[in-house]
């Protein structure tokens, strides 16, 4: 997957809104609220082996397809992460990625060979 932006919890970024147990991270950088849309219900299609956990856009296309989850028609504005268990997202202490086009990952090369299991959903807007 390319052009991930990483991040850790403790970095203050200004397209991250922190949330009791999770973040959002907006992509449309300079507005002041979502533009019209919808939200999917959360989404955890893989589990934290192998190289990580990996919540993307495509894959949760082709294991839930539409409306479950965005449609071809339909852009993602924004990602919700939180932790699968419900726990809060700033306690996993993982490094994680994330970016418009491809989805949410935690590679277990960048944990100290651990990631948590994360749970995703997504904002849909028209494009």
């Amino acid at each position: 997957m390319n052009a991930f932006l990483e991040m850790r919890c403790l970095l203050v970024v200004s397209c991250l809104l922190m949330l009791s147990s999770g973040l959002i991270i907006r992509f449309d950088f300079g507005k002041s609220q979502l533009p019209s849309g919808r939200w999917t219900q959360f989404l955890n299609r893989d589990r934290p082996s192998g190289t990580g956990d990996w919540e993307t856009i495509n894959a949760a296309r082709n294991t839930y397809g539409y409306p479950r989850m965005c449609g071809s028609h339909e852009r993602v504005a924004a990602i919700d992460v939180r932790l699968a268990n419900g726990g809060n997202i700033c306690a996993a202490g993982n490094t994680i990625a994330t970016s418009a086009t491809g989805g949410f990952a935690c590679l277990i090369r960048h944990n100290k060979n651990r990631c948590q299991d994360y749970k995703v959903r997504y904002y849909c807007t028209r494009k």
